[in-house]
């Protein structure tokens, strides 16, 4: 009996000196950027461009998809509050995981720090200010709809702005920097305006107007051919503004309505000045009486055209000005956040193109 005890009481020595080492370590780990329970302190000191300590920035931590408008989820320690840098331009925060996030340092209303955290350990990672600029511009939909509302954002950061109504944006001033980030955009957006066109299948027979300026490539020939409908007697607007008007036969251009291309060419050749409307196109008889619905196109932006819509599907050109319209069905709304910031010393005029149409998907007519 004294010899087991005197072995247990030999071996227990080395077990809890092994306890203790362990014990140690681990309360060692949690200073550094692989406790995950405890996060990651990270010291950011903000300086400018010639290295002198910027005091009193309001520094915010965000995720780098994160979107300003819905910015609810923090990388931050709960309860962490504001982040204000002291004298020395120094401010302490924990994040809750190691990883990559996005730093902001601003001062008033202006943005002097846009840059990449990357935090893996407890350290000091100092964020250099670089000259800022003025960036504003204006949102444009292929589509040639208006913007209704809408916002634009730096993602990654807190910098957003509001969508006026004719496409208009100001995210003030903001560093150079920003040229490496995402520009994100929400919106809705309406057609710029309601219009019609009647059309009827005219067989052989030709009706021409002389006060209409027929494009040649459009010319009506022997055979079938599409006879567009205007409201009176004197006007030469085929592309109608009230749907109810009496009709009656204005000009004819080759093609059928059972052809949806010959439709589509007819609807543009009659609106093609109305960018953005939304064109109902419907068949009639030759005395204006509706048949049946046609469909319900677009008259996109004019610089769709020789750019990704002519890439996208194809087009065959006659001529840089001809243009065909877009299936109403193609647009998209909502959101886009593929565009890089264009920011540099000349900001201004920053041109944001939404593809609305549906580009990147391959919608087809």
């Amino acid at each position: 009996m004294i010899l087991v005890t005197g072995i247990r009481k030999n071996l227990g020595a080395p077990l809890l000196a092994a306890l203790a080492s362990l014990c140690l370590s681990a309360c060692m780990m949690g200073g550094t950027g692989t406790d995950t329970e405890n996060g990651v302190q990270v010291t950011a000191r903000m300086v400018s461009s010639d290295g002198t300590p910027m005091a009193n920035v309001q520094v915010q931590v965000n995720k780098l998809e994160a979107d300003p408008e819905n910015n609810t989820d923090s990388p931050l320690m709960p309860g962490s509050g504001e982040l204000r840098t002291d004298s020395t331009g120094s401010v302490t925060f924990t994040v809750q995981r190691a990883g990559r996030y996005m730093t902001q340092g601003k001062r008033g209303d202006t943005v002097l720090v846009l840059d990449t955290l990357n935090a893996s350990k407890s350290d000091t990672l100092v964020f250099k200010a670089s000259p800022v600029v003025k960036l504003q511009g204006k949102v444009r939909l292929y589509s040639g709809y208006r913007v209704d509302t809408g916002v634009v954002f730096l993602r990654g950061s807190g910098v957003m702005a509001r969508v006026s109504h004719t496409g208009d944006f100001d995210l003030g001033y903001v560093p150079v920097s920003a040229s490496k980030l995402t520009v994100g955009t929400r919106y809705t957006a309406r057609p710029a305006s309601q219009v019609f066109v009647r059309m009827a299948d005219a067989g052989n027979m030709v009706v021409l107007d002389s006060r209409f300026n027929l494009d040649s490539s459009l010319a009506p020939a022997k055979g079938a051919n599409l006879t567009l409908l205007k409201a009176s007697q004197s006007e030469t607007n085929i592309c109608l503004d009230n749907s109810r008007a009496p009709l009656q036969p204005g000009i004819s251009i080759k093609g059928s309505t059972d052809n949806t291309d010959d439709v589509m060419r007819a609807a543009s050749f009659a609106c093609g000045d109305r960018t953005g409307a939304q064109i109902q196109v419907d068949k009639t008889n030759l005395t204006g009486q509706p048949l049946q619905k046609l469909g319900s196109y677009v008259q996109p932006d004019p610089s769709v055209w020789p750019l990704e819509y002519k890439i996208a599907h194809g087009i065959a050109w006659k001529s840089a000005g001809q243009k065909t319209v877009v299936p109403s069905a193609c647009l998209q709304t909502g959101a886009a956040t593929n565009y890089a910031a264009a920011v540099n010393a000349d900001s201004t005029g920053m041109q944001i193109r939404v593809d609305d149409i549906g580009f990147a998907s391959g919608c087809s007519y």
